[in-house]
């Protein structure tokens, strides 16, 4: 029982909030801008942003491009618990690299960030099977796309999903930092402390 006390005087003395565990992640295998293979399972141990755009998108991938751009400038590059932002294109068959190098260039999009490409089934299972996000092409050839962006902890959970209208960029720093120190202090009795909290839906 002294265990079980402390958890419930620790939670209810610093009250902690956390992210909801909505799902596992979406396994994958693309290939980035550079020409490298890129595995979900590279991704673990550290926080990850997703977004979807494609090389003709226009109007319904610019703003969440634009958020993106504004999370990796306002992001901490040195924290303990690194974070990555990938975007993962749309297109209708799957890109070179030097095709994705250029769309990165003509948007300003930093070479750290990530740009993902695949054959379309693939991509497709990804992105609408696991993240559950809807796009397809119109008759004019258009792409119609779900505006979205998913974040996902270092154990490949998905902890929050934001469709829609997007959230700003102050929400999305917030939820990145939730997401850090649960990270940094799910450990010792601390760890049981974070477990009430998901009990309890202790959400922001």
């Amino acid at each position: 029982m002294l265990p079980l006390v402390a958890v419930i005087l620790f939670a209810a003395l610093r009250p902690l909030k956390v992210l909801p565990r909505i799902r596992i992640s979406p396994g994958y295998l693309l290939v980035d801008q550079n020409g490298n293979r890129v595995s979900s399972e590279e991704m673990r141990g550290q926080i990850t942003l997703y977004g979807f755009t494609s090389t003709d998108c226009g109007l319904p991938c610019v703003g969440s491009e634009e958020l993106m751009a504004d999370v990796a400038a306002q992001i901490d590059s040195q924290s303990d618990v690194p974070v990555e932002l990938v975007m993962i294109a749309l297109d209708e068959q799957e890109l070179l690299p030097d095709a994705l190098r250029a769309y990165a260039l003509d948007r300003g999009i930093e070479p750290s960030r990530r740009l993902l490409t695949g054959e379309a089934q693939q991509v497709k299972v990804v992105v609408g099977g696991g993240f559950n996000t809807f796009y397809e092409r119109d008759s004019s050839g258009q792409l119609q796309l779900d505006k979205a962006l998913m974040l996902v902890d270092g154990l490949g959970i998905l902890r929050a999903e934001y469709r829609g209208r997007l959230p700003s960029t102050s929400a999305i720093l917030r939820d990145i930092d939730l997401l850090t120190q649960e990270a940094r202090n799910s450990t010792g009795l601390t760890r049981y402390a974070y477990e009430a909290a998901h009990l309890f839906l202790c959400y922001p």
